[in-house]
C-alpha cells in the first residue's frame, strides 16, 4: 500500500476549498471519489484530474450509502474521508430567520459527515 496512496473520498468536491483538495490529493498519486451535487461539476473536474465522479447530496442517506459503495468498490476501499460539504442558507441576521428554514442546514451539515462515516468506516 505504501507504494500508492491511499484511496480518497471528498464531498463538496465541485468548488472552492472540495475542488482545490481534490486537485492537491489527485496531484499526489490518490485515487479521488469526487461527491457533490453539481453533476457537470463533478464531471468536469473528474477528466481534469482522473478522479471518479459521483454526483450525491450528502443529505440523501440511500444517495450516500450508494456513493460510498461506489467509491469502495472501484477502490478497493476507502483509505481518508474529507467531509468538506457544507452550506449556510438562508445567511441572514438571526432575528430575520425563521427556524424553519434552518432545516436543509442541519441536513447538509450535520446529517450528511454522519451518513458518509456511517458507510465508509466499514470499508
Amino acid at each position: 500500500m505504501a507504494d500508492h496512496p491511499a484511496p480518497l473520498l471528498i464531498t463538496g468536491a465541485s468548488r472552492g476549498i472540495g475542488e482545490a483538495t481534490a486537485r492537491l490529493f489527485a496531484q499526489m498519486g490518490h485515487r479521488v471519489a469526487l461527491l457533490a451535487r453539481s453533476v457537470a461539476a463533478v464531471e468536469r473536474l473528474a477528466d481534469e484530474i482522473g478522479g471518479l465522479p459521483i454526483p450525491c447530496d450528502v443529505a440523501d442517506e440511500p444517495a450516500v450509502r450508494q456513493a460510498v459503495h461506489k467509491s469502495a468498490t472501484e477502490f478497493g476501499g476507502i483509505g481518508i474521508i474529507i467531509n468538506n460539504a457544507g452550506l449556510l442558507d438562508p445567511a441572514t441576521r438571526i432575528l430575520d430567520t425563521e427556524p424553519g428554514d434552518w432545516t436543509r442546514n442541519i441536513e447538509v451539515n450535520l446529517f450528511g459527515p454522519l451518513y458518509v462515516l456511517r458507510y465508509a468506516v466499514p470499508f
